[in-house]
């Protein structure tokens, strides 16, 4: 992000707050294609009361503010309902008393200080059942809350809070085929010329770009997979979307039926496989796959590469994913000796 860079450049961010801050926006874009995979079961488990949908409220506070307008905004603009937002302070005194069990209510909750939100979430349940909660929070009743957990600042949450409204938006839109204004709507348009004619085309162009996801698997001889994925999140934070084979383990007997296995329990996603060596059995077991072009073999597994690929772009094509991973890899591998010591830079790890 330009801010960043410059705040680095200007001396306005030192290098650690330059490296955490690289580390959570890393994180929250990971974030996004999680909140992606939540968005759509979300939907789903609710589509009959967002079909319903007649008005609307969004709140929240902070950088969250910046989504609920958002969220109002693509709601009145593709559903054609009023909707309307507020911070959490202003909902409770006023726009509270109006409601009624046909309001539909959003919270979006990624403040650290104070659990107010969920209060206010859980009081707005009391009056109607179409109130739900976005939050990167840990949250102990999860009805009605779509939430990835992490543990990044509240400035960059709109990098992955904003996706249900977008997503709900294209979905609903299309079911109801709410794409066509009331008739007059032209004389405005003539006017003022304000939304593109291929809106259509490019959400579902969008939608079908981002419908397949990408699973990866680390399998090894004994427990080195396990120490990588520990080691991984030990840096990134936990990894919904890495999944460990042990071979040869009392609890891994043998590699073959677990990869079917997780071939089966993600029949839509692509599968990539990072293993310990080429020619080892584990690796020729996961070759026998490739015949499905929707699954990748890689070997010679580091925990550089293992970081690359969880960091990749999910919008990229894969194998272009692959190869970059595996050049910034490659470039991590050196004999320190023939290294002059002011060449290395100093990282938390």
């Amino acid at each position: 992000m330009k801010w960043r860079e410059s705040g680095k450049q200007n001396g306005r961010l030192e290098d650690g707050t330059y490296q955490d801050l690289l580390a959570e926006i890393q994180v929250s874009c990971q974030a996004n294609s999680k909140m992606y995979q939540k968005a759509e079961e979300f939907t789903r488990e609710h589509f009959q009361d967002f079909l319903e949908m007649n008005q609307v409220i969004i709140v929240s506070d902070g950088a969250g503010m910046g989504i609920a307008r958002e969220a109002a905004l693509k709601f009145g603009e593709t559903l054609k309902i009023p909707a309307l937002y507020y911070e959490s302070e202003e909902y409770i005194h006023g726009p509270n008393m109006q409601l009624t069990p046909e309001y539909t209510v959003f919270f979006v909750d990624t403040n650290k200080n104070h659990n107010l939100m969920q209060e206010i979430f859980a009081a707005t349940g009391l009056v109607t059942q179409k109130s739900y909660m976005v939050t990167n929070k840990r949250v102990e009743n999860k009805e009605r809350v779509c939430s990835v957990e992490n543990q990044v600042r509240n400035e960059i949450t709109p990098l992955f809070t904003g996706v249900l409204f977008q997503y709900i938006a294209a979905v609903v839109t299309e079911e109801k085929n709410q794409f066509q204004c009331h008739p007059l709507f032209e004389k405005f348009e003539e006017r003022i010329h304000c939304k593109t004619k291929d809106y259509k085309r490019i959400m579902k162009e969008k939608e079908k770009k981002v419908k397949r996801m990408r699973k990866y698997v680390v399998a090894a001889h004994g427990r080195m997979a396990e120490g990588i994925r520990s080691t991984v999140e030990l840096i990134v934070g936990p990894q919904e979307n890495l999944i460990c084979i042990n071979a040869y383990t009392e609890e891994c007997q043998d590699p073959m039926p677990e990869f079917q296995r997780i071939l089966a329990e993600y029949p839509e996603d692509e599968v990539v496989i990072m293993t310990d060596l080429l020619g080892g059995s584990v690796n020729n077991n996961a070759l026998t796959l490739t015949r499905e072009q929707r699954v990748h073999v890689v070997t010679g597994m580091s925990l550089a590469l293992v970081i690359g690929m969880l960091m990749s772009d999910q919008e990229e094509d894969t194998k272009t994913a692959i190869e970059k991973a595996l050049a910034e890899a490659r470039e991590g591998m050196a004999y320190c000796e023939n290294i002059e010591t002011e060449e290395l830079e100093d990282d938390e790890f």
